[in-house]
């Protein structure tokens, strides 16, 4: 594996997770409370997936860990929609972190394919 793409792609879903968590802070007190944890703890979940992942020896390993950050990554989409469609975060927020996202997901399928194929 070219480490150098799992750190970019680290250092992406780092970037991601600290965006989410300054907007979580900033959400309406009256945003329902597990939203608005869910949403930080998945976020967060996705950069602590990757860095299993590569701290991981077997193309396996890697893979599956991989595939766990796509999931987390999945989960704060959702709630992203959530709380731009329920007015609790405006379009230009949800966005620029939905957009964040989307690059993060082509890094981690490109990376996946790219260790499957090793």
């Amino acid at each position: 594996m070219d480490y150098s793409d799992g750190f970019r792609v680290l250092q992406a879903a780092r970037e991601f997770a600290e965006q989410v968590v300054r907007m979580v802070r900033g959400l309406p007190s009256w945003a329902p409370a597990k939203l608005r944890g869910q949403l930080a703890n998945s976020a967060c979940s996705v950069s602590r997936n990757i860095a299993e992942g590569i701290g991981r020896g077997s193309a396996a390993d890697v893979v599956r860990f991989l595939h766990y950050a796509c999931g987390s990554l999945g989960e704060a989409q959702t709630d992203l929609r959530v709380c731009v469609n329920t007015s609790l975060i405006d379009q230009r927020t949800f966005y620029r972190l939905w957009n964040r996202s989307l690059t993060i997901r082509k890094m981690l399928d490109a990376m996946i394919d790219k260790r499957q194929r090793e």
